[in-house]
């Protein structure tokens, strides 16, 4: 058997570019566009009227007259078209539904009750959402809580503290955990208040406390109202931790990289930190 060659698209526009054929054309002249070759489509017009051979030139067959392909067309379709009309099919009747009949059993009121309220209200209020990242270090005797800065990298951030503790106390810092808020996109699923987020924040620094002398606040979390930067308060006063640890805030580590003028504040309000205790 001779093998099947399969004219498929792209086989196919690949031989008529070989061949030199344009596989398309513009029907009107695009505004821009580079003139399309001009096409005589004058030869596979075919007159209605049926045209007489011309003879051979060595002579030959009588002239014969040779109709049109359209006209062949027309009279083949016509040939193999049935003479009897097409028998119309009997199409099955369609029977209307039973009515419904009202069901006069009473309904419940529990069932009643679900259906008129919703799952959940639509003037329902919820509490205030705080949103932020805070990422807790150590680094001697230092418990530290940086605020995540959106525009910096992390990588950046640990290595700028790293440096600041070699140079303060001659210790490398040393990462702890990172706590992120609130723990589901949803704002109004319960349990993610600023109450919660406060009680989270505090208990998890408590472990971190024992046996330090203070804790650094490299940007503060909106967890509490702002104190002013370089100022030194009590665990108590701000997070509510009983203990006796004072508290210094300031820039966070995001905000030195991104304003390096305030690295000198910090390096001022750390030393003053350090001389307090």
């Amino acid at each position: 058997m001779r093998p099947v060659l399969r004219l498929d698209e792209a086989r196919r526009q690949h031989y008529l570019k070989a061949m030199g054929i344009p596989m398309w054309y513009a029907r009107a002249t695009l505004p821009g566009a580079k003139p399309s070759p001009t096409f005589d489509f004058s030869g596979f017009e075919e007159a209605a009227e049926p045209q007489l051979r011309r003879p051979a030139k060595g002579g030959g067959e009588s002239a014969r007259p040779v109709q049109s392909a359209a006209d062949l067309l027309k009279q083949v379709a016509r040939d193999l078209a049935p003479n009897d009309p097409p028998l119309e099919r009997a199409q099955p009747k369609r029977q209307a539904p039973a009515p419904v009949v009202p069901d006069d059993k009473p309904v419940p009121e529990v069932a009643a009750a679900e259906a008129v309220e919703p799952a959940i209200q639509a003037d329902a209020t919820t509490e205030e959402v705080p949103e932020f990242c805070v990422r807790a270090y150590q680094a001697g005797r230092y418990v530290m809580l940086n605020l995540e800065h959106p525009e910096i990298d992390a990588h950046r951030e640990a290595a700028l503290l790293a440096n600041i503790a070699q140079a303060c106390w001659g210790q490398p810092s040393e990462f702890l955990y990172e706590l992120a808020w609130p723990v589901f996109s949803n704002p109004r699923l319960p349990g993610q208040e600023l109450s919660v987020a406060q009680k989270v924040l505090k208990h998890s620094l408590k472990e971190y406390l024992d046996g330090k002398s203070g804790l650094i606040l490299f940007g503060q979390p909106p967890l509490w109202s702002a104190r002013p930067m370089g100022q030194i308060d009590q665990a108590d006063q701000v997070l509510a931790i009983e203990a006796q640890l004072p508290v210094l805030a300031t820039w966070s580590l995001g905000e030195m990289l991104i304003a390096p003028q305030r690295k000198r504040d910090v390096w001022l309000h750390l030393h003053r930190f350090s001389d307090a205790l």
